[in-house]
């Protein structure tokens, strides 16, 4: 059986490369064309998954920016900051008020190690970072 200008993707369909590809078999005259043709499918089969992954990196990071960070600036804007700090925790807390009650959880809150402050965020909110923008908190 001849080889035809079709090929397999990677969720098991057979696609034509082009157009009548299952009625045009691959001879030496054209079996250039017929790699290229397979490559070519075979890069571009997720082509729209990827566009959905590049809109969810720009919904984090502005993709006009991305060439000009570090990764450690691309994990810190996606991931948020390492540290942990009281100062920063509160800009995102509610309520802001100095009763009795808050004043303690502060300084227990201080006294955590940067493993207890993450296990606490953890379990409080579902991540154990903080933003890197606590502005848009």
């Amino acid at each position: 059986m001849a080889e035809t200008f079709q090929t397999i993707i990677s969720n098991g369909k057979t696609v034509e490369l082009c157009e009548e590809g299952a009625k045009k078999a691959v001879t030496l005259k054209n079996y250039e064309e017929y790699i290229d043709l397979v490559v070519k499918t075979r890069l571009n089969e997720a082509s729209k998954q990827m566009e959905w992954v590049k809109e969810g990196i720009d919904a984090v990071i502005d993709l006009k920016l991305f060439s000009m960070l570090t990764y450690e600036d691309v994990i810190r804007r996606a991931c948020g900051m390492d540290e942990i700090t009281v100062e920063a925790f509160k800009k995102i807390t509610v309520p802001k008020d100095e009763s009795k009650t808050v004043k303690m959880f502060w300084e227990m809150f201080e006294n955590f190690s940067q493993e207890e402050r993450q296990l606490y965020l953890k379990y409080v909110w579902g991540r154990n970072n903080l933003p890197s923008d606590l502005s848009n908190c």
